[in-house]
């Protein structure tokens, strides 16, 4: 479910990396797209073997990590590993699976807007 982004999220975005590496404008310009999204307790962000080129950075609640049905990380938002995209590499190597409800946000990977 898509939500419009507020300013509470825009600040946490500016704290993201790379993207507190960007210029204002850079950020400005990439800050009017972004659409927050939602999911509830047991939903799946992505899971293992996708290859979506989406980086999903984790603004609220708790994301766990798994490798088939192992849960290999716990992410909660608000600490230092929440400021990278979750499980970024593709094809994914782990499934993210809401612990509680979350909000996140997904960029598409482009190096012309991230590198």
């Amino acid at each position: 479910m898509a939500v419009p982004n507020s300013k509470n999220d825009d600040v946490l975005l500016k704290n993201l990396v790379p993207l507190n590496t960007l210029s204002e404008e850079q950020l400005g310009h990439l800050l009017s797209q972004i659409v927050v999204e939602k999911a509830k307790k047991g939903d799946y962000l992505f899971r293992e073997g996708d290859t979506d080129h989406q980086n999903i950075y984790l603004l609220s609640g708790t994301v766990a990590l798994l490798s088939g049905q192992k849960e290999m990380d716990l992410i909660s938002s608000g600490t230092p590993t929440a400021r990278f995209a979750l499980a970024h590499q593709l094809p994914r190597k782990h499934s993210a699976q809401a612990r509680t409800g979350v909000s996140y946000v997904l960029l598409i990977v482009a190096c012309s807007v991230i590198c």
